[in-house]
């Protein structure tokens, strides 16, 4: 049943749980693994919905998992008996993400994932039929002369022409560099000749100041060739990045660790140092310019107020660029930035949750997703019993689910919905049940087209 309210100046449009179904659940079978303890946050990729990828894990192994996302099994995954190139076998993952579009030969989304193999670390690509590519690995020398022994939160997509997979990456060598990598796969050719750029490191200057970048994290890619990234001239209180990394696992902010929150959990906001000139940037044909910064008004904000803190950006196939920031007079939010546009609110504090009202949105735990049009879906709640996953369309807000909702009559515990998940007009959720089971569950998002307020 729809609910039709007005919360602001948008109209919002709630729903009951919206058409879905299980995908995998704790305690199920799983070829290779066995009996199932628990789960990444799922990813959706590919133009057409209909693949679901996520980590599971037994109590002796773990796996990252392509199902049927509606409902018709397991079809694949990358596990310990998977090798690359040379024969050498998975040992564990890290980071995973999704192309948006397809493979433009083979058909279905392309993987890219971190993993350790025959003693060092790499992160690689599977593409839809099985093969592994390696990209890069810690063995490799970086833009500073040094090994690379960091790699991290790669992102992929096949490029506007169809002849490349572009994977983007955080990267860190010796004791001070960290950088932005972009690698281009050809196509056709995979893994023979893949060439590097350097997107942004330590020795970028930062747009609009006079300072470098230091803090370089979570880059995304288009089809277009465009590289969004967070970045900032983090401070630093002298001590180890051992030292530092244990106080951010101690030091809370909001109600997460520092180290979960999705503004500190890539020093957007760093607790106790110093940050200058943060903000999301895109690198395109050779020039660095601001998706949102510190200099960045707040649409729907109080006057002169711009932003402090970002989360990592989310990313559609039409290079919309999704994010959480806070401002420095109390505004907080989901916001967006299309390629030819300003800064837009998709949601803030200022906003009623669809059907409750009184209750404003006062914490958006997890970076949102995009589909093709530019829309986002999102996890957002007003306190610890109201809030759940919404949608976004031209009219307003709905509702995927709801912390009061059931799945089979059971009552839901917690939800969980992050970036690189919604794709034609289907969302991937992480849920755990009150009878002590988890899973994941696929979700119809209606078309925008067809609602009405």
């Amino acid at each position: 049943m729809k609910v039709a309210g007005l919360s602001g100046s948008l109209a919002t449009a709630v729903y009951a749980a919206l058409p879905n179904r299980n995908i995998k659940m704790s305690g199920e079978t799983l070829a290779d693994v066995g009996a199932v303890e628990g789960f990444t946050y799922p990813r959706m990729g590919g133009t057409k919905g209909d693949q679901v990828h996520f980590g599971a894990y037994s109590s002796s192994t773990n796996i990252l998992a392509i199902y049927d996302s509606l409902g018709g099994g397991f079809l694949a995954g990358v596990n310990e008996s998977t090798v690359d190139e040379s024969g050498n076998g998975f040992l564990g993952f890290g980071d995973f993400s999704l192309t948006s579009a397809d493979h433009p030969v083979l058909g279905g989304p392309v993987m890219v994932f971190v993993s350790s193999v025959a003693g060092h670390d790499g992160i690689f690509v599977r593409l839809s039929d099985g093969n592994i590519i390696t990209v890069v690995t810690t063995l490799m020398t970086s833009p500073s002369g040094s090994a690379y022994n960091f790699l991290a939160q790669p992102g992929v997509e096949v490029s506007e022409d169809g002849r490349s997979l572009l994977v983007t990456f955080a990267a860190r060598a010796g004791t001070v560099w960290r950088g932005i990598m972009l690698a281009d796969v050809p196509v056709g050719g995979e893994g023979g000749n893949v060439q590097f750029s350097k997107v942004a490191d330590t020795s970028t200057m930062i747009p609009g100041t006079s300072v470098m970048y230091k803090c370089l994290s979570v880059p995304r890619v288009t089809a277009q060739r465009h590289v969004i990234f967070f970045g900032s001239h983090c401070g630093s209180v002298g001590a180890s990045q051992m030292v530092q990394n244990q106080w951010s696992n101690l030091a809370m902010y909001d109600d997460q660790p520092v180290t979960q929150h999705p503004l500190t959990s890539h020093r957007g906001v760093s607790v106790g140092v110093s940050v200058l000139s943060p903000g999301l940037w895109r690198a395109a044909e050779g020039a660095i310019t601001a998706v949102a910064s510190d200099q960045t008004p707040i649409p729907d904000g109080n006057p002169g107020e711009s932003f402090v803190a970002f989360s990592d950006p989310g990313v559609g196939i039409d290079g919309t660029v999704a994010f959480i920031a806070l401002g420095n007079n109390q505004s907080y939010g989901i916001y967006k930035v299309r390629t030819d546009g300003g800064v837009e609110v998709v949601a803030n504090n200022r906003m009623e949750v669809p059907g409750v009202p009184g209750c404003n949105f006062a914490n958006f735990p997890q970076v949102p997703s995009i589909d093709a049009a530019g829309n986002t879906v999102f996890l957002g709640k007003c306190d610890a019993s109201v809030g759940g996953v919404f949608y976004e369309d031209g009219d307003g807000l709905g509702s995927v689910i709801n912390y009061n909702d059931t799945i089979d009559g059971v009552p839901l515990v917690y939800v969980g919905y992050g970036t690189n998940a919604y794709s034609a007009n289907r969302a991937a959720l992480y849920l755990l049940l009150d009878n002590s089971s988890n899973g994941i569950w696929t979700f119809d998002i209606p078309n925008p087209k067809t609602l009405l307020v």
